[in-house]
């Protein structure tokens, strides 16, 4: 599947919640620009903060959500691969009276790409441990908010080398065959 981890939702748009991670971040939380009580702050490497209600009526804790290319072949693959769907797929849309303003803000950040309301769509999955996470498919005009499609920066290859060699470190050491 290939997801790319983009956003961690906290379960708590409370000022108070807010106020917290502004803190811890050093970045002021901006209010979203769709209908959902939700705020939002960028991190390093296409990396978002978001504040809002609950995904889900019985979570009370954070939800990571992973970019695909395809929310229901991803969903699909997740079922397939032991998780339970959670819901329907969900249209993410900017609310009417704040898309003049997102395009403005696509077009100074050098965006190009045909504006819509449908900024993605989402599923939430309870993996096999039963953890609720999110699957989101991004549309073009905010790959630049995520570092998507030509904006992606792949994990430099060094690390993925040392990576691989943790691995098999791990394996090894389960064996105990691990180099001391």
């Amino acid at each position: 599947m290939n997801a790319k981890l983009i956003a961690i939702n906290v379960p708590s748009p409370s000022p108070e919640t807010r106020s917290f991670y502004e803190r811890l971040v050093g970045v002021e939380a901006a209010q979203a620009l769709s209908s959902v009580n939700s705020a939002h702050m960028p991190m390093p490497d296409g990396m978002w903060l978001w504040l809002s209600e609950p995904q889900h009526p019985n979570d009370k804790v954070p939800v990571a959500y992973f970019a695909v290319s395809d929310v229901d072949e991803a969903l699909r693959n997740c079922v397939a691969a032991g998780g339970r769907a959670i819901g329907e797929v969900m249209k993410l849309e900017t609310a009417e009276d704040a898309l003049a303003f997102y395009g403005q803000s696509l077009r100074r950040l050098g965006v190009d790409e045909p504006l819509t309301p449908l900024w993605g769509r989402a599923a939430l999955v309870r993996d096999p441990g039963g953890n609720l996470i999110g699957l989101m498919e991004v549309e073009p005009h905010s790959h630049i908010f995520y570092n998507l499609g030509k904006y992606f920066h792949p994990v430099p290859a060094k690390i993925l080398v040392e990576h691989g060699r943790a691995i098999a470190y791990a394996e090894a050491r389960a064996k105990g065959q691990a180099a001391k």
